[in-house]
Order: structure tokens, then sequence, then C-alpha cells
């Protein structure tokens, strides 16, 4: 089950300052932005939470798990916005919960105190109003006091009458919330009974579960070595960001890889083909070492003295072998790559076009089920008509596989399939099987920080309409529409 956040909001990180910046999530968001605008603080802010939530007591965080070589953030002195150690960081995300009392919204705040970053308050708000917190205990490191607004619905609803005017003095000294190494914020020390005080009515489970959902592609994904295709295992670098994993999956798992031919002949085929530009198979895959192993223990027998060479059928040795041969599973297939329907030539990688090479875990991520995938330049070394079948591919995932596809781009040509379905849909039809409405699709435009201006890069969302346009139009001519740069 997916717990993806409805909103995302960020503030004094990185590219954004003191005015916080909201992001709805939808299926399919989209951010623009020019080179150096603030783009990739959003996907940085996310990979820093996800560390949080994997790491736990690491505050002050350099390279991270999912971004691997291809993100640093330095620490907190430089993820901080101006590199001001004055500043506390803020992010906040909202979810439904399937409860009465949706949406809760979540705020996490760290600052910088006594030499070291530290987690110093989360807030909990329940349909816009405080219902409770957790604030760092004095001079406990880690540990966290929990306090409740007595004033919000959620309180009044949930809190029982007898219990509401002495309930903070109650658990002031019978709850402590700590982070253990998972982040999750727990109970400790003396347990209340539970007819006087029911913990499970404090909502701590799943608002931090889409982090463990969170998919992370970089903007240059890993092309694997020729010694992949011949059975080696994966290279152990760049597995998340660089997208090894997905070259891995393709390979060992057969639905994977039918879905990832089928999206390739989406990109590549011309119209009308007979046989697909490129297709992955693969193939059981022994080494001769393995081979020669497996030959030397099944043939051994016929070395034992009780071996009567009368009785000795060469075509049932034969055969036993080949069964002995079909019961092994390597854990070790051979992949190769056709181009043009030729089974007879095989392909690396490294030696396909450098848009296919791009393209394929890209396609393996987008076959995941119920993941946050966050991708960097999705279109790069595509021309433009395969840029839109992206869009096509992305809407397809979202809604067979369930996923949420966050996308930093400057393809014009993905947003202009996407609005092409909104329209169809609109009309009553569909395109290519898939329908998408308005509320499928979110488009944000990074405005970057003036100069000698602190408050920041901004966040502008352009509306998605029904026929698949947008309202306002994209600022600052950033598309060039203008005939004159044609003639």
């Amino acid at each position: 089950m997916s717990y993806f956040p409805s909103q995302f909001g960020l503030q004094n990180f990185k590219a954004f300052g003191q005015y916080s910046q909201l992001l709805d999530i939808k299926p399919i968001t989209l951010i623009y932005g020019k080179n150096s605008s603030g783009k990739s603080s959003i996907f940085h802010s996310l990979l820093y939470l996800h560390e949080l939530a994997r790491s736990g007591l690491t505050k002050d965080v350099f390279r991270t798990n999912l971004g691997e070589e291809f993100v640093d953030l330095g620490g907190f002195g430089n993820y901080v916005h101006g590199k001001s150690l004055e500043r506390n960081i803020t992010f906040s995300y909202e979810f439904s919960n399937n409860d009465d009392f949706s949406p809760w919204e979540i705020r996490v705040s760290l600052r910088h105190r006594n030499g070291k970053p530290e987690l110093f308050r989360k807030d909990f708000l329940c349909q816009g109003q405080r219902a409770f917190e957790f604030v760092l205990a004095d001079g406990q490191e880690n540990t966290y006091e929990i306090e409740f607004h007595e004033d919000s619905e959620w309180f009044k609803k949930v809190i029982p009458k007898e219990l509401q005017g002495n309930i903070q003095e109650l658990v002031d000294d019978s709850l402590r919330f700590y982070a253990n190494t998972n982040s999750h914020l727990f109970l400790s020390g003396k347990w209340l009974d539970k007819e006087v005080f029911d913990l499970n009515l404090l909502p701590l489970d799943n608002f931090e579960s889409f982090l463990d959902q969170v998919v992370y592609l970089a903007g240059l994904r890993t092309v694997p070595e020729k010694s992949f295709f011949d059975g080696a295992l994966p290279s152990q670098q760049n597995l998340n960001a660089g997208g090894m994993v997905y070259w891995d999956e393709i390979r060992s798992n057969k639905e994977t890889r039918h879905l990832v031919n089928h999206w390739l002949a989406l990109l590549f085929n011309e119209e009308n083909a007979q046989k697909p530009r490129y297709e992955i198979k693969v193939n059981p895959f022994f080494s001769p070492t393995q081979a020669a192993e497996l030959a030397l223990n099944h043939f051994r027998k016929f070395q034992d003295e009780e071996f009567d060479p009368k009785t000795f059928d060469p075509r049932d040795a034969q055969g036993q072998f080949r069964q002995a041969l079909n019961k092994i599973q390597s854990s070790l297939q051979m992949m190769r790559i056709i181009q043009d329907g030729n089974d007879d030539l095989q392909l690396t990688a490294k030696e396909l076009g450098v848009g296919v090479s791009q393209v394929i875990p890209l396609l393996g991520a987008a076959c995941q089920r119920e993941r946050f995938i966050m991708i960097e330049q999705p279109e790069i070394h595509l021309h433009p008509k395969q840029q839109a079948d992206l869009g096509t591919i992305f809407s397809q995932s979202v809604k067979t596989k369930n996923n949420c596809f966050l996308i930093e781009t400057h393809s014009i040509h993905v947003l202009e399939r996407l609005g092409k379905t909104i329209r169809e849909t609109t009309n009553g039809s569909d395109y290519k099987g898939v329908q998408l409405s308005p509320e499928d699709v979110a488009v944000y435009y990074v405005d970057p920080c003036p100069e000698g201006d602190a408050s920041g890069a901004e966040l502008i969302q352009l509306s998605v309409l029904d026929d698949g346009k947008l309202y306002p139009q994209f600022p600052d001519g950033f598309f060039n529409e203008d005939l004159g740069d044609l003639f």
C-alpha cells in the first residue's frame, strides 16, 4: 500500500529561503526551471529526509544512500539556505490517513546548536490545527517530550473528557519519545494503562512510510560493463541513483523484461514495424568453470571400481547429464540486446546508442509497483518523438503500477504528450489506452532567487486545464515560442 504525500513543503533548504514553498504532489509532477534555479534542491530535500529516516541519529548528512556518488549534500552548513547556521530548516508533508481527522500535516524542524545540527521538534497538525508535537527534551539528545494542544478538535474528540484537564501532567512524567536508528519516534519508559489512554490514538504510523518507497535516478545513469551481459554480477557502485539495480531486475525478472521490451518498442520502433528495433533477451548461463565442475561431479562415478563398461551406454550418461544440467538453476544469467530482430547480432549497453542505454534503467524503475520515483532529466539523449512517448510511459506506469513520479525536466514534449492525453480523456476517449485528468498532473516552474535577495527561489504552479493546456504560460520566455527565431 502506498502512502504518498499530497503536499510537500520546504523552508531554508539550499535554494529555498525563509518563505515556505509548497509543492502539490500529483501522480505525475513536473518541475521546470532554468539551470541552477533550484530544481534539484527539491530532490535533495527528499533524499535528505530519506537519509534521516534511514540513519536516524545522523543529521549532518553528506552522501546519501539513494544519491550515492551523484549527490553530496556537504553537511548542514552547506544545505542550510545561504549557508547560514542561524537559520532553521523546516520540511512539511501532508497525508490522508484514512481516519476522521485527515488531512494530517507533519512539520520537521532542524537547527544548528552547540556545534552540530539537531532535529528539535516535530509538529502534527490535524485539519490545519496543531494537535500535538514532539519537542526535544532539554539536555537529552534525541529524546523528545510530547505536548498536546488542548484547544484542537482532534484533542477534544480523541482524549477522554475525564483526562482532558490533566492529560499533559499525566504524560510528562510517563512518556518519552526518542529516535532509534530508523529515526521513527517511539515510546519508552512507563507505559500508561491502555484503559486510561490509548496510545494507538496518536497517529504515528505511515507518516514516514512514503520515504521507504522513494526511488531516485540521477540525470546520468550508469552504463553496465560488457561483463555484466555475460553473466557477471552487477557492480555494487551506483546501484540506486545510477540505475544498476534496474539492469539486474530486468535480467532476473521475466515480467519486468517483458514490459521494458514493450516500452522499448513504443520508443524506438518505426510505425508499422514488423520486428522490434531493440529487444532484451536472457539465457541461462554457466561459466566454463561451473560447467566443468558439474561435468566432473557427474562423471566421477565412472571412476568407481564397480563400474562395468559392458553395461555402460553413452546415450544414457548423456541424458542423465542433461537432466542434471536442467535441474541446476544458475544465479548467473546472460543478457543480450538484439537489434532489428537479428538474433545473431548481440549487443551490450556500451554498444548501444547513448539514448537507449540511458533510458533502459528508467524503464526498469517504471516497472516497479507503488514507488515514489524521482527522476532528473529523463529525456536525456532522446529525440522529440521519444521524449513525448516518455509521457505515455509515465502515464501507463501510474495507472497500472500505482507509481508516483516527481520529474525534473527541460522537455516540452513530455508535457505536450500528457496534455494530449488529458485532452483526449476530456473528450471521452483515451490515448494509447491511458486516461488522465488535470488532477493527475502538476506542473511547477522554479523562479530563481534574484541576485541579492535573501528570500530564495519561488515555486510557481501552472494550472493544468481540461484541454491539456497550462494557465498561465511559462514565465520569462522559458520556452521560446516566437516564430521570429525561425524566420
